[in-house]
């Protein structure tokens, strides 16, 4: 297996990835998610953009995993030290490939890509229903700095 950035001709099982990623999530909190694909034209701006990065966990042609990582900068607040950091948007391994460190080495691989951008931090975010995520994160070094919380307000 190696990881790699994505190239057009791995778009493909890149959406096969994303759209087992919106099931899942859509599983986990189906109040704030649902099943759908990802956008194709939003995947090929990814694969030009400077300060992002699509990598690609490969088995051959075959895509079993993908880290999305973009750069960041805080937010412009008085109260806040400035930093430029990495953010992991999306981190997906196909369902049947899971357990066998394929998360891990995506993680490690955002990790060099955000440390050789000289990037202060690397940050997610991860459902709290979503405990074998947050258990890797934490195993990976990542914790806890901030939670969202939510109230639900009338019906939709």
């Amino acid at each position: 297996m190696e990881i790699c950035a994505a190239t057009k001709g791995d778009l493909e099982g890149v959406r096969l990835l994303y759209r087992e990623l919106f099931c899942r999530m859509a599983l986990l909190e189906p109040a704030y998610f649902q099943p759908a694909d990802q956008n194709q034209e939003f995947l090929e701006k990814i694969l030009e953009h400077d300060l992002s990065a699509l990598l690609v966990a490969k088995e051959g042609e075959e895509v079993l995993g993908l880290v999305l990582l973009t750069e960041m900068h805080t937010a412009p607040y008085d109260c806040l030290v400035p930093h430029t950091y990495g953010y992991l948007m999306d981190l997906v391994v196909e369902s049947g490939q899971r357990s066998q460190g394929i998360g891990t080495q995506l993680i490690r691989a955002a990790r060099r890509w955000s440390e050789k951008r000289g990037h202060a931090y690397l940050e997610l975010g991860v459902l709290n229903s979503n405990l074998r995520a947050a258990e890797l994160y934490e195993r990976e070094g990542f914790s806890p700095v901030m939670t969202t919380m939510r109230l639900p307000l009338g019906q939709n």
